[in-house]
């Protein structure tokens, strides 16, 4: 009897003990809680906003402001702001935004046991978003209309121009390129794929079109597209390579009034890279 008490109290001590060293072990790593305030203010490059800090965790709040990206879910890695030490309400000044952007803001807090978040808000910074601005590195050179592909009621979405010719060969003569031969809107980005995958020769129109992630070599409507509003973009002068083969030996390049020029794809020709935004 006197054994079995004696495993039984010492059962309890060991699980006691666990218990604990175990709620010891929380509250030793608990992170700071809290929120991220609206957006007080804004311009086109900068935002007031910040944060409301309503328990430190297991230990002093070392470090707090807010963090931004114009992808999801920002942290500290990205850009971010430093107001001071403690727990409470914070308010912040973002600068050196751009002008007609969209980003994601959260508020952080860090302490010994690392860095938590709070939750995301959204800004558009002002400015106006018209056929002919510059906007994210390009000229606006088409705004998606009601019935077009990559039309979104409400949002404003469209087509992004190079600020400057570039010149190359379209590439690949006397081959054809399965699935390079679209023609309408929402199809650049395809046949460019199609091309770099089928035509694998440096230097050629498609290459360089696509050299900076997201860009691409237009097909021909869009090209169509940005020679209707060619007046509003800076130097825009065709003849201009569209990303639309012909056949093995030709492919599609816009003229100067506006019309279809078939040319031999081992010619040197000007071009205009774009991409959606």
């Amino acid at each position: 009897m006197k054994n079995k008490k004696g495993i039984l109290i010492y059962s309890l001590f060991i699980v006691g003990f666990t218990l604990f060293l175990t709620n010891s072990c929380e509250k030793d790593d608990e992170l700071p809680v809290l929120t991220t305030t609206a957006i007080l203010s804004s311009s086109q490059t900068q935002a007031v906003c910040g944060g409301d800090i309503t328990s430190a965790g297991s230990s002093s709040v070392t470090a707090r402001g807010v963090c931004w990206s114009t992808n999801s879910d920002p942290t500290i890695a990205n850009n971010k702001t430093n107001d001071g030490t403690g727990t409470g309400s914070f308010e912040s000044t973002i600068t050196g935004l751009t002008a007609k952007t969209n980003y994601y803001i959260r508020a952080y807090a860090t302490n010994s046991a690392g860095t938590s978040y709070g939750n995301q808000i959204n800004l558009t910074t002002s400015g106006v978003i018209a056929i002919g601005e510059s906007y994210q590195g390009g000229i606006i050179a088409y705004i998606f209309q009601s019935g077009d592909w990559g039309y979104i009621a409400g949002e404003i979405h469209g087509i992004i121009v190079s600020n400057t010719d570039s010149s190359a060969i379209w590439g690949c003569y006397g081959t054809e390129i399965n699935g390079a031969d679209e023609t309408d809107l929402g199809k650049g980005l395809q046949n460019t794929n199609e091309i770099l995958a089928g035509c694998q020769t440096p230097g050629i129109a498609a290459d360089l079109a696509s050299s900076i992630s997201g860009w691409f070599l237009p097909s021909y409507y869009e090209l169509y597209l940005l020679y209707q509003n060619k007046t509003a973009i800076s130097g825009f002068s065709p003849p201009y390579w569209s990303s639309t083969e012909e056949d093995a030996n030709k492919a599609w390049a816009i003229c100067s009034s506006g019309g279809v020029l078939l040319i031999d794809k081992n010619l040197v020709v000007d071009f205009r890279a774009i991409k959606y935004f």
